[in-house]
């Protein structure tokens, strides 16, 4: 189950890059499978010039408390491995980012010609 922190978050997880939403789905059928926890989708990055995440192509996942950070290493280490980012340097699941708490960051790197990082 995906749900989100605001209902404006579901909206816009229906306009990002079918890449996202396939990984996304991936990573929530883990969860449910593994800790039968639905994942939080807690934000969406827009396509506007603020942000680095252009043509709507990364989101931010709450951890799922019964996962807590070490399943949640264990999620990124799978998607990592099967949905490499193909940029060096970059990862589809970066490390556990911290900000207001612990979360996974899930992004795929732009199309060919989109002239975009």
């Amino acid at each position: 189950m995906i749900l989100f922190k605001y209902p404006e978050k579901a909206r816009e997880f229906a306009s990002l890059d079918i890449r996202v939403v396939r990984i996304v789905q991936i990573i929530e059928a883990i969860y449910w499978w593994k800790w039968m926890e639905p994942i939080v989708i807690t934000e969406v990055f827009r396509n506007d010039t603020q942000s680095p995440h252009k043509y709507w192509r990364a989101v931010d996942i709450a951890i799922p408390a019964k996962a807590g950070e070490a399943g949640a290493n264990l999620v990124r280490a799978v998607i990592n491995q099967l949905f490499p980012y193909g940029v060096a340097g970059y990862e589809t699941v970066p490390d556990i980012e911290h900000g207001d708490s612990p979360h996974l960051h899930c992004q795929v790197p732009p199309t060919v010609g989109t002239g975009t990082k």
